[in-house]
């Protein structure tokens, strides 16, 4: 089905919802709850995104309604409240990075707000997120990424694991692009694997060998009958395999590999895929196709990765994940 961009700088949105489109006293609970409706109907934010920002919407909901009271009118909160309440979560540990998401959230929900009407003067308008401090990501050695694959084989389900961090390692995906997979998203014969990123964005790569073997693997143990029979990866009840789960597994397989790094994440493999085919001396332009970039300068940022040989490799390569385990050569397109 078809959906229709909102423009989220009008009320036209809230006369279907049986909602005076004539500016009113709004509670900040009802300008919050009709805020994420309006989000989830526009192609504007993906719903993951609304996700995120209902969650920090609601955690500002819960400090400021500490010291006001229930019936705050959303025109009623003011910028000494945004600060109280991102000074509350640098207090609670929350990383820099959190508490800019949280911070334009809070922006775009009250520009959205004067934008209806329902607000005047914008409590967040002089407010700046900290300067981001660039940092190297974390990422693993490509004896570390050995040692993980070894550890996911002895996991309660070892062939999916195994096939879930084959797959992390080798083709640069993200959490959600490995979750969102479908069983028709990989055609074994050709080797190949279609991904949808943010902003239902698609991009079709070739496996490595490895990753091809490993996935066969999977899904010759893979349930026949499951209870969701379009996820590629399940949970033992048939079910698509959740991010709780693969942290789950990554914490356990990291810890059985006796790998301890800080700050090392499931996002850490996307980033050690990418280090390992830069100091493999991958083209750029295959490099940036692997990694879904959709500029070449975004590629080139993995400078930190290290030296590349002088000459690219060609267009027949082996993964260095698969050359180090002896795989075969796989033609990359």
């Amino acid at each position: 089905m078809q959906s229709t961009t909102v423009d989220l700088s009008t009320s036209q949105w809230l006369a279907p919802l049986g909602v005076d489109t004539q500016p009113f006293t709004l509670t900040l609970d009802d300008a919050i709850e009709l805020y994420v409706q309006a989000g989830l109907q526009t192609e504007d934010l993906q719903p993951n995104t609304i996700r995120h920002y209902q969650h920090d919407l609601q955690l500002f909901r819960r400090h400021v309604l500490r010291s006001h009271h229930p019936d705050l009118s959303v025109d009623q909160v003011t910028a000494d409240d945004v600060e109280q309440f991102l000074e509350a979560m640098r207090t609670r540990g929350n990383a820099p990075s959190s508490r800019r998401r949280r911070l334009a959230a809070l922006k775009r929900f009250f520009a959205t707000m004067v934008a209806w009407g329902y607000v005047h003067d914008e409590p967040t308008a002089l407010l700046h997120a900290q300067p981001t401090v660039a940092q190297t990501p974390v990422t693993l050695s490509l004896h570390q990424s050995l040692q993980l694959l070894e550890a996911a084989k002895t996991t309660r389900n070892p062939l999916r694991d195994h096939a879930m961090f084959r797959l992390f390692l080798t083709s640069g995906c993200t959490l959600s692009e490995l979750i969102r997979l479908r069983r028709g998203d990989i055609d074994l014969s050709s080797g190949r694997i279609r991904f949808c990123g943010r902003r239902n964005i698609h991009r079709t790569l070739v496996l490595s060998e490895g990753a091809r073997e490993a996935l066969e693997a999977y899904l010759r143990s893979r349930s026949k009958a499951p209870a969701d029979p379009h996820a590629l990866f399940l949970n033992r009840h048939g079910e698509r395999v959740t991010k709780g789960a693969i942290y789950h597994a990554f914490h356990m397989v990291r810890t059985r590999a006796g790998i301890t790094r800080d700050g090392l994440s499931v996002h850490s493999l996307r980033h050690t895929c990418i280090a390992l085919l830069w100091r493999a001396g991958v083209s750029l332009q295959i490099l940036q196709k692997i990694a879904g970039h959709q500029s070449l300068a975004t590629t080139r940022e993995y400078e930190w990765a290290g030296e590349r040989p002088t000459t690219p490799r060609p267009w027949h390569w082996i993964h260095p994940i698969d050359e180090a385990l002896g795989c075969s050569p796989t033609p990359l397109e």
